[in-house]
């Protein structure tokens, strides 16, 4: 999730059912130290960021059968604060 795993209590949900890794914005900039907070904003890291670790983490799951794999993107909402952003 590009978002806080926090954001709608998505980090829980996803624990209370047994998904057996969770990845919010914190953690992603844990394991990806190069993913910086320059590059992402208030809602989360950018698409790009997240679609380039999907790449990473799907390649490393390719082994791992079977599996599932969701992303949860922040799309169109690149500004720096939500005071200053527009959803269209």
């Amino acid at each position: 999730q590009a978002a806080d795993s926090n954001f709608s209590s998505k980090g829980d949900f996803f624990k209370n059912h047994q998904f057996d890794e969770f990845l919010g914005r914190d953690e992603i900039q844990n394991i990806y130290p190069k993913i910086s907070n320059e590059e992402s904003n208030f809602w989360g890291i950018t698409d790009r960021q997240l679609f380039e670790i999907a790449t990473h983490k799907l390649l490393e799951l390719k082994e791992k059968k079977p599996f599932l794999f969701s992303l949860i993107n922040i799309n169109s909402l690149t500004c720096k604060d939500k005071n200053t952003c527009s959803l269209y």
